[in-house]
């Protein structure tokens, strides 16, 4: 019950040690649309103000930004803020607001000293949606060399929100396979067939994680890629062969249920596995109606018991 509480009272509030005071004062404040601006504005910029009452200013900055572009200048100014969460929380604001003119201060941010200021700095690139923020990305990619997959999810999710370009495409084959993972992760959530050429990597690592993504995603465009791979695959890369299997069985035509059936015949092989070839191959006519290795719906439709 804050709204007949006065401006100074809800500012006061900002700093309550109770989280949920601290909140409602905020969204009363912004309730009030552009006479709370110079108050969150004071608040946030001012570094001896509370430092939760500071993140809620920015966050209220955000709220009113929606309908007053002019906060946008302030958020600008916080991210070089000497208090590295008031700058990620400017950066997401950014972000949510899809601030164009925020552009190059957010890819300056993707090499800040701290690690949640390149996060949102990667996360508000994203939503910007500016096929030129591609490089940058990778380079982060680069930087991060798979230490933090919370940095790696970021500029992954970043790439996806972009979508594909040539930036992204050639960056398929950099020498750094974090760069190539990151690229192969983008890959799998925008379902691009292009990801088959990871089958191939020279990291094993990088080729399981194709595998898994072309059958679990999935990218049925590169089905056929990932089938092929069953003779060559490294007979102790259990998750690479029941996904080189799956792809057999899911594709169904003769030449397929012939690869199982060599496959279940090779003596070199794990037993295991080749009890899977001949698990499929006794499916064949009665299509299980989920995906034998993720469990998802995906029927196919019926087919021949003898191709």
């Amino acid at each position: 019950g804050l709204e007949r509480s006065d401006t100074s009272t809800l500012r006061r509030l900002l700093a309550h040690p109770d989280r949920r005071a601290r909140l409602e004062a905020q969204l009363e404040l912004a309730s009030r649309g552009r006479s709370s601006i110079k108050v969150f504005t004071e608040v946030a910029t001012n570094v001896v103000s509370a430092p939760l009452a500071r993140l809620h200013a920015v966050w209220g900055l955000t709220q009113l930004g929606r309908e007053h572009k002019q906060v946008a200048a302030t958020l600008l100014q916080l991210l070089d803020d000497a208090d590295p969460e008031v700058r990620a929380q400017a950066a997401k604001g950014l972000g949510d607001l899809k601030i164009a003119t925020a552009y190059d201060a957010l890819v300056r941010k993707l090499t800040d000293s701290a690690p949640r200021v390149q996060f949102f700095a990667a996360q508000s690139l994203g939503k910007l949606g500016r096929t030129e923020a591609t490089p940058a990305l990778v380079e982060l990619l680069r930087a991060n060399a798979d230490r933090d997959v919370y940095l790696r999810h970021a500029a992954v999710h970043a790439l996806t929100r972009i979508g594909k370009n040539p930036a992204l495409d050639a960056a398929a084959s950099d020498s750094s396979p974090a760069v190539r993972l990151g690229v192969l992760l983008a890959d799998r959530a925008l379902k691009d067939p292009a990801i088959a050429q990871f089958l191939n990597d020279s990291d094993a690592y990088i080729a399981r994680e194709a595998a898994l993504a072309i059958n679990d995603a999935p990218v049925e465009g590169a089905y056929a890629a990932l089938a092929a791979k069953l003779s060559t695959v490294a007979k102790d890369d259990a998750p690479f062969v029941l996904r080189a299997i799956n792809a057999n069985f899911r594709l169904g035509q003769a030449e397929h249920a012939r690869a199982l059936a060599d496959y279940a015949t090779r003596t070199d092989a794990a037993n295991e596995m080749r009890a899977e070839a001949l698990t499929q191959l006794a499916s064949w006519a009665d299509v299980p109606q989920r995906d034998r290795i993720v469990g998802i719906y995906r029927p196919l439709p019926a087919r021949d018991a003898s191709p």
